[in-house]
């Protein structure tokens, strides 16, 4: 959803949604229900790749990202170029593994091995 109220407003002019709807959509009432039931059919008209190219064309103007699922997220070209996942393995013997975000934290020049480390529960 839109974080500012005219935000939302372009993108529902932007998608033919009424003006009703552009000014209910943040609301939390029965209005911003509609408003956000009105949106979701509407997102649903067009692929997450047609949408892409919808909002890439700069007389759109409204400032829109798509939502990944975590699974495609992991394999983000800007999360795989800034290191920010890590696979880590679920099982000892290191044959299950499973992508997790790396900690923003900067120990004093700890690195994080990879390696699992059991020790008391």
């Amino acid at each position: 959803g839109a974080l500012e109220p005219h935000f939302f407003a372009r993108l529902c002019k932007a998608v033919g949604l009424s003006e009703e709807h552009a000014k209910a959509g943040l609301d939390t009432g029965a209005e911003g229900v509609a408003a956000d039931k009105a949106l979701s059919a509407k997102m649903m008209e067009r692929t997450a790749s047609e949408w892409q190219r919808f909002f890439a064309d700069p007389a759109v103007d409204v400032p829109v990202t798509e939502v990944l699922q975590p699974e495609t997220a992991w394999k983000d070209e800007q999360l795989a170029h800034r290191e920010m996942t890590l696979d880590v393995p679920l099982d000892a013997d290191e044959c299950v593994m499973m992508s997790a975000p790396r900690t923003p934290l900067c120990m004093g020049g700890v690195t994080f091995s990879g390696k699992a480390v059991r020790g008391p529960a």
